[in-house]
């Protein structure tokens, strides 16, 4: 898969220190740490820095995000998220072929309907 690396990377502001854990979605569902906010930065960060290959599960992880903006306002560091994941995703997503798109987009309706259900649950 092609990948375009991001000229600016601002995830090296992030200090992992997992306050965005408790407020993410998507980490709530999975209690996965690829489904995480600081995960994500972790993936982007490795594809970016050439330690990770290009892969759909990495891909699917990053998409995933439903982009909410909870991380973002409790992030101590003031780690700027929405940019991280948007320039990634634009950069990126745009060259991919029609079947991972359509790939990705089933496992994000997916993590939406966990998501939903889980929030339902918690009623």
């Amino acid at each position: 898969m092609y990948f375009e690396k991001l000229n600016s990377l601002y995830s090296e502001k992030c200090v992992y220190c997992g306050m965005c854990l408790e407020h993410c979605p998507t980490y709530a569902v999975t209690k996965n740490e690829s489904e995480s906010p600081r995960g994500r930065i972790s993936l982007i960060s490795a594809l970016n820095n050439g330690d990770l290959e290009v892969n759909i599960r990495s891909l699917t992880h990053i998409n995933n995000c439903v982009l909410c903006l909870s991380c973002q306002k409790t992030c101590p560091a003031n780690v700027n998220f929405q940019n991280i994941m948007e320039t990634f995703r634009n950069k990126n997503f745009k060259n991919l072929s029609h079947k991972t798109k359509i790939s990705l987009f089933i496992n994000k309706v997916h993590m939406i309907l966990k998501i939903t259900f889980h929030k339902i649950k918690l009623l």
